[in-house]
């Protein structure tokens, strides 16, 4: 909601903290949780580490709102919601974010948040710092989630849903929730379904080997050839119509 954006800030700011450059943290030097490349960005040139130790809790909020509030389209979003996806927005970028709130726009605001926070812990535990950070995100997580629900208690869903797009190459983690388990599901039983008509093929192959009459291929080619032709048809339709796709287990 629009004049819920200085609430979500104060929350996201809250565990953001002041000025950081963790060795290990690849988003480097880091200020009010604005990083050097946002800085950079935002400034049109390359920032120094400098000016990431001076930025104020006024200009960070301005970056915030331009960067990922209005890419999230925070306005519109309802209260809760909009308090855990601008805040994922921060961590992983606007466009992650849009992603997994996809598929649970239709939802109220409470089991929307709850998908949402669902996606992100699963998101953490794939990356290869979490064993380095992974206490302290999933504490802000347990925390978000708390004043998001808080926020969506009496908050009513989006007016107009989305479609829902293809899932994203490029998104690292699958999420724990219904949609993506019924996706692999499909996606198992599609391999499923190859995997007998390559044994098809195998047998269709074997077949064409046990028919020809090799002697006679050798006496005379072209006919040889097409009593290959023959037998390899007769194989293959054999084997589909005995073979249902997804038989193999």
């Amino acid at each position: 909601m629009k004049d819920n954006f200085p609430a979500c800030l104060a929350l996201t700011l809250k565990y953001e903290g002041g000025y950081v450059n963790h060795p290990r943290d690849p988003g480097g030097p880091t200020n009010l949780g604005v990083t050097i490349a946002t800085l950079s960005h935002e400034l049109g040139r390359k920032a120094t580490v400098e000016e990431v130790r001076a930025l104020t809790r006024e200009a960070a909020g301005e970056i915030y709102r331009k960067k990922y509030w209005n890419l999230v389209d925070g306005d519109a979003l309802p209260k809760g919601v909009d308090a855990l996806l601008f805040d994922i927005a921060v961590n992983s970028g606007p466009g992650r974010a849009l992603d997994w709130d996809r598929a649970s726009r239709a939802l109220a605001p409470p089991a929307r948040v709850h998908a949402l926070d669902a996606r992100r812990r699963s998101f953490y535990r794939a990356l290869a710092i979490f064993p380095v950070f992974g206490r302290g995100w999933m504490a802000r997580e347990d925390d978000i989630l708390k004043h998001s629900l808080a926020m969506a208690a009496g908050a009513r869903p989006s007016a107009a849903p989305a479609p829902v797009s293809q899932t994203s190459a490029s998104e690292p983690v699958g999420a724990p929730d219904a949609i993506e388990i019924r996706r692999a599901t499909e996606r198992i039983s599609n391999m499923k379904g190859y995997r007998t008509y390559m044994a098809a093929g195998l047998v269709a192959a074997g077949g064409v080997v046990a028919q020809t009459d090799w002697l006679a291929f050798m006496v005379n080619p072209q006919a040889g050839l097409v009593a290959i032709g023959t037998a390899t048809l007769m194989a293959v339709m054999r084997s589909i119509t005995t073979s249902a796709p997804g038989a193999l287990r």
